[in-house]
């Protein structure tokens, strides 16, 4: 038990301090509002992921018992990594909008990181 405790820290730390959008948005509210406009942004995760994991694992703990349909589900999830895989080599362009908003800090958080 406490080796997948200490091999999900790792593991979570490392995901967590590895450079992405989140991190760099983060850098950019604080910079631009003040530290906590980059707080509310940096606790943005922990309001959209939890309910999303609380839910999973009560869903899994009841699947458990089903091998078949974990089988499915998993079948199911790999089809459509590959589709996502397969829309983001066929992505056209990006537009950038360099206009000035509000600062909505915790709503800029929560939407770069709720699942899409």
């Amino acid at each position: 038990m406490i080796t997948f405790l200490v091999t999900g820290s790792i593991l979570g730390l490392s995901a967590g301090f590895a450079p992405g959008p989140l991190l760099v948005l983060v850098i950019s509210e604080t910079l631009q509002h003040g530290l906590k406009a980059g707080m509310k942004v940096a606790l943005a995760p922990v309001l959209t992921d939890l309910p999303i994991i609380v839910f999973s694992l009560l869903v899994l703990v009841k699947l458990s018992r089903f091998h078949n349909t974990l089988a499915i589900i998993s079948i199911l999830g790999g089809f459509f990594i590959m589709y996502l895989g397969i829309k983001n080599i066929k992505i056209k362009g990006l537009h950038i909008d360099n206009e000035t908003s509000p600062q909505r800090s915790l709503q800029k958080g929560i939407c770069l990181s709720a699942p899409k």
